[in-house]
Order: C-alpha cells, then sequence, then structure tokens
C-alpha cells in the first residue's frame, strides 16, 4: 500500500507537477513512514501531517502535499498549461519570474543568492495583512508576510535558481523572549549556511 502510494506521488512530482493535491489516508505508521520518504523527493517543499478524526482505537490521519510544484514545473520547463492566470499559484508564477529574471543577471551561486535574499528584505514587509502571509504568495504578491513567508519565498525562488535550500522551523531568541521561527539554510559553493531573512528585516 505504502509503496503504491509513494510511487503514484513521485512519479508526479519527479516532474514538479502535481495536478490537485493529494490526499493520501492511511494507518498512523504507514502515514509517517511515507511521509519520511516523500521528504527526500525533490519538488515536495513540505509535508503536513494532519488528524482527520479519532476514531475508537485510533485515528484516521491524512497527508498532504503542499509546495510549489507546479510553479517549478512552469518556469523550468516553460510549459505554463499546469497554472492558470489569475490563481494563486500564477500569481506567484509572474512574481517569482520578476524576481528571477533580475536574479539571473548574476553568475555565481552567491550572487543570486545575496539578490534574492535582499530583494526579499528591500520589497517585503513583515505583518499579517496578507491573507496567505505563512507562504510564498504573502511575501512575492502581497509583499507582506511572516518567517514561515520568507522562508518559503527564499526556497522557491533557490529552487528556480537551481541552488539547494531547505526550510528550517526551530525557536528565535530576541534578547527577551523566545518564539517558533523559520528560517533557511542554503548551499553555496558545497556549503551549507544559515539564512534568515526576517531576522535580517529586523526581526523578531
Amino acid at each position: 500500500n505504502i509503496d503504491v502510494v509513494y510511487n503514484r506521488i513521485v512519479s508526479s512530482a519527479m516532474r514538479y507537477y502535481i495536478p490537485e493535491q493529494d490526499t493520501v489516508r492511511m494507518s498512523e505508521n504507514e502515514i509517517f513512514e511515507l511521509a519520511e520518504r516523500l521528504l527526500e523527493v525533490p519538488g515536495i517543499s513540505y509535508i503536513k501531517i494532519r488528524e482527520i478524526r479519532r476514531l475508537k482505537n485510533n485515528s484516521e490521519y491524512g497527508l498532504e502535499l503542499n509546495g510549489w510544484v507546479n510553479v517549478l514545473y512552469a518556469y523550468l520547463t516553460g510549459d505554463e498549461s499546469v497554472v492558470s492566470e489569475g490563481t494563486v499559484d500564477g500569481d506567484v508564477l509572474v512574481a517569482a519570474r520578476q524576481v528571477m529574471n533580475m536574479a539571473n543577471e548574476f553568475s555565481t551561486q552567491y550572487e543570486k543568492e545575496k539578490f534574492i535574499h535582499d530583494y526579499l528584505v528591500e520589497n517585503t514587509e513583515y505583518g499579517f495583512s496578507s491573507y496567505f502571509p505563512f507562504d510564498a504568495y504573502g511575501a512575492l504578491v502581497d509583499k507582506e508576510c511572516v518567517c514561515a513567508g520568507f522562508s518559503d519565498a527564499f526556497e522557491l525562488l533557490m529552487a528556480m535558481a537551481g541552488i539547494d535550500c531547505i526550510s528550517v522551523s526551530g525557536e528565535a531568541f530576541n534578547g527577551k523572549e523566545r518564539a517558533g521561527h523559520g528560517w533557511n539554510k542554503v548551499k553555496i559553493d558545497g556549503e551549507w549556511y544559515n539564512v534568515d531573512v526576517t531576522w535580517d528585516l529586523g526581526y523578531p
């Protein structure tokens, strides 16, 4: 059962294209095992496991694949048939392409990474007024988001630039208190570095 679902999802994700959100219902052990395997697949930015309903002896869980695989596919291949104008994916593709058109004027990984980092710092504000403050839409389209939005946008743009990048969740300490926080790790010229767009903007 796990292999069947895994192969079906990977066959789409490896092409950077998932036609629609894929929800799978399995046992708790099966779904966590599947999630661990899927996290190693390029093009899947994160996996959300949620409890659908609590049963008498156990619970039923749902696994949701989220990310910008359609946007990546459209950008990397030029095939925009997988996104529609005026949709969330379509708006993110337009905004991300504008950033990448400028980033691609640079030649090295470091130069591209620095430009993208600086672009987000200089053009996006920290806040919750966006309807999507926790993902790349808030950062790139609405120009306002929180740490998760900065991290998500940075990871997407790094993928478009062909630079290895992951999102990291943890805690940050601003000198007074600790709070949940998200940032990135990026691989430049074979070395991994921490990148915190939110922190460099002056938050938290």
